[in-house]
């Protein structure tokens, strides 16, 4: 599968390309008493990006105030330098968006709707049929598109929605959970789609839960609790951010862990077994030594590396965002 030819440029795309592709300035957003979002900042300027965070974190009220579903209470949302409240339709026509739930007419062929979705994202009704097949080629649909929406399984109609996400040409993407519920067969094709957007230059907001997603295909992570950004984070730094080594010993380990301490090693003992991050000098043998010198015989000792999983365990269980 390749990327279709590029759409005819539109006016709201500035040359050269902006600096911050999306940027949140003190975002607050409330239902009622519930505060979705809580003076939400942080700038992404381009690549793509892992919107994380539990239900409930404000992703989806971030999103739809982003695409101009909803109006924020205070603060400012930006695409391509410009403020969402007072968006034309030239910068509407730079963005595109994939949604997670059910909202596709089902009385419709998928290539009509993917038209009709091109034509009202600004394409004159020639270049939208054009680029509606384009596109449908590009997601893997080939006679499917003739097919009415009603008969489409769960994994076209991820695919067709990616189109009609895409038909127009964006530079910015809003995906919203886009391999949820697919197969790994179909998980894998919708990764890969997306890794070619990626490298055909798209910058693309990735919101899921599916944290080996965003290792795979994403360049940096934000990552949201009750309504406050947590961290904003290049994932080469998640991924070099240490690995970690579980020691399990034999006879009393207080004294051990006294002296990793001192060495300035973070412990977490859990009866015999004790983790901690790999010492900086000295490595495992360095653990050996401290463990004989403290009177411990070391039974087992097993590691791995320090992934995204962890990262957003350690935030979760820290309960950031609490105010």
């Amino acid at each position: 599968m390749t990327m279709p030819e590029p759409a005819e440029e539109a006016d709201g795309a500035p040359e050269g390309g902006p600096r911050e592709i999306l940027s949140a300035v003190n975002l607050w957003k409330s239902y009622g008493e519930v505060e979705a979002l809580r003076g939400l900042t942080f700038t992404f300027k381009g690549g793509v990006m892992g919107l994380l965070g539990p239900n409930g974190a404000g992703k989806s009220t971030f999103i739809k105030i982003a695409l101009g579903l909803l109006k924020a209470d205070e603060g400012s949302v930006k695409i391509l330098g410009r403020d969402v409240s007072d968006f034309n339709r030239d910068v509407k026509g730079q963005v595109g968006y994939m949604p997670e739930g059910e909202c596709l007419p089902e009385a419709l062929t998928g290539l009509q709707f993917v038209y009709h979705m091109g034509v009202l994202s600004g394409l004159p009704p020639k270049e939208a049929f054009q680029r509606a097949h384009a596109v449908m080629e590009f997601v893997g649909m080939g006679e499917q598109r003739y097919r009415k929406i009603s008969s489409y399984s769960l994994g076209l109609k991820q695919r067709i929605k990616l189109a009609q996400a895409i038909v127009h040409d964006p530079i910015l993407l809003f995906l919203d959970e886009p391999t949820s519920g697919l197969d790994p067969f179909g998980r894998e094709e919708m990764l890969s789609l997306i890794e070619e957007l990626k490298s055909a230059g798209k910058s693309i907001v990735l919101s899921t839960h599916i944290l080996r997603d965003v290792e795979r295909v994403a360049e940096e992570v934000v990552v949201l609790n009750r309504g406050v950004k947590l961290i904003q984070k290049n994932m080469k730094e998640v991924m070099k951010s240490g690995g970690w080594v579980e020691v399990t010993v034999v006879g009393e380990t207080r004294e051990y862990v006294e002296m990793l301490k001192k060495m300035g090693i973070e412990c977490e003992v859990t009866g015999s077994k004790i983790r901690m991050e790999p010492p900086k000098e000295g490595g495992l043998f360095r653990l050996m030594e401290v463990a004989e010198e403290a009177g411990v015989v070391v039974r087992s000792v097993r590691g791995g590396i320090k992934d995204l999983t962890d990262l957003f365990s350690e935030l979760m269980e820290e309960g950031g965002g609490t105010g």
